[in-house]
């Protein structure tokens, strides 16, 4: 009984001992798991310092950008000044994007609306 006790005792010395002289594993996946963190982190960063770069870019370009002739109202005026300037119905629809139809169509309700007034 006696033999029993201390060979387990020595045994248990024994395992504390190998413990202290093993690898930690959770130590390196810690170690892992940190430098992984770090990485992501860094990169994060990057994306972001790039992405506020476009956006400046981007704001920068849309500033620069005239707006085009968007209400059918300063279209229609624009139209008119051109057809008033002797400019032909061809050479207004190629430059406004509109048939040429539509632009005779609003020349002739313009001098209809002229000669009502």
């Amino acid at each position: 009984m006696e033999y029993m006790i201390i060979g387990l005792l020595l045994f248990a010395v024994l395992l504390l001992l190998v413990s202290f002289f093993r690898k930690d594993k959770l130590n390196e996946i810690e170690e892992q798991v940190d430098q992984l963190s770090l990485t992501l982190m860094h990169e994060t960063y990057q994306l972001k310092k790039k992405m506020k770069i476009l956006e400046e870019e981007l704001l920068i370009n849309e500033q620069e950008i005239p707006k085009p002739i968007s209400p059918i109202r300063d279209e229609n005026e624009y139209i008119l000044t051109q057809i008033e300037k002797g400019m032909a119905f061809d050479q207004i629809a190629k430059e406004s994007g509109l048939p040429t139809e539509e632009v005779r169509l609003l020349a002739e309700r313009a001098k209809r609306q002229s000669n009502g007034l």
